[in-house]
């Protein structure tokens, strides 16, 4: 079985830089390298549609310790990032561990306020005062929480959760 999981009941022979073509049915194991056509179905996805991945997430508390001179948030999970820092009472910048290849992406988040006995909702949006360029950078994405029915930033109260997903190139 090769690293794509699927089995072969015949030789197949490479010589110098030419590669295998063709369709691969099955699981894959074992080391694989190159690189792979673009995937445009899922096991779990029906329909013709195009799928496209999360390129970057994370989960983190918005309450933060001093590191290296930045106030970082405590990250509870993620996937391609390598920082959250807490700029200031609802403006966090999160930090790519990959870049996108460029800052053409879609971010969406949603944020649980640290405060029993109150069912006030926070958003998760780039920072409304920057410029596009200052918001959405290939490496970094700013946000800032702000409460939902006032609009207020998220201040003496860092919310308890914030998780964001980014989507695009």
């Amino acid at each position: 079985m090769d690293q794509l999981g699927a089995s072969f009941n015949m030789a197949i022979t490479l010589n110098g830089t030419t590669g295998l073509a063709g369709n691969v049915t099955g699981n894959v194991t074992g080391n694989v390298t190159g690189n792979a056509t673009t995937a445009t179905t899922l096991s779990t996805a029906s329909g013709s549609a195009p799928v496209y991945g999360c390129r970057a997430w994370v989960n983190f508390n918005a309450a933060y310790t001093s590191v290296g001179g930045e106030n970082r948030c405590t990250i509870r999970d993620q996937g391609n990032v390598s920082k959250v820092v807490r700029n200031a009472d609802g403006d966090y910048t999160i930090y790519f561990s990959t870049a996108m290849s460029s800052a053409n992406y879609s971010i969406s988040g949603i944020a649980m306020r640290n405060y029993s006995g109150d069912a006030t909702q926070v958003n998760v949006a780039p920072y409304a005062s920057l410029t596009y360029s200052d918001a959405f950078n290939a490496s970094y994405v700013r946000l800032q929480t702000r409460y939902t029915s006032t609009g207020v930033l998220t201040n003496n109260e860092p919310p308890l959760s914030v998780s964001v997903q980014v989507f695009g190139n």
